[in-house]
């Protein structure tokens, strides 16, 4: 099996952000629904945060040498290092006793999204296809001792028999 190769990208991740259905009308006296629904986008300054944080990463790999793989299965490991908000922290950087021990509030991101935009920004870097992402993993953890980002682990994976 070949050995895992690494990227330590440094920034503040950021999430892909999703559209969200919006209905128009007023809603049917039957069934609730709304006659017209549409599609609008929810990225605001989450937007800029994700294209600057998918920027980052590509520009990174690009300067630490990523090289475009062959299309071959691949296994990827992602681990977020987000920066806790300073409520959480003592003055040497560890956490308060009562403190989220991991980054799981509404504003620390959904590992999904944090995830897809990290894979987005690798596309053409690292792979040309992501459907070659047979295995794919990410955890988040506070960057209590270190600045924030990501740090990427790759390799290709043999088929299954």
């Amino acid at each position: 099996m070949s050995a895992w190769e690494a990227l330590v990208v440094h920034g503040r991740p950021a999430p892909q952000p999703r559209p969200q259905m919006v209905g128009l009308g007023a809603p049917c006296a039957l069934c609730g629904k709304r006659p017209h629904q549409r599609v609008v986008s929810n990225a605001g300054k989450g937007g800029k945060r994700c294209r600057d944080w998918r920027e980052n990463v590509r520009l990174t790999a690009i300067a630490q040498g990523v090289r475009l793989l062959p299309e071959t299965p691949l296994e990827l490991r992602i681990l977020f290092l987000l920066k806790p908000p300073p409520s959480l922290l003592k003055k040497d950087r560890s956490l308060r006793g009562p403190a989220r021990r991991a980054p799981t509030g509404a504003r620390d991101g959904d590992i999904d999204n944090l995830f897809k935009s990290t894979v987005d920004a690798l596309h053409g870097v690292l792979f040309d296809d992501d459907s070659w992402i047979v295995d794919g993993r990410a955890r988040k953890a506070w960057a209590l001792h270190s600045d924030p980002g990501a740090v990427i682990h790759w390799r290709p994976t043999p088929p299954t028999p």
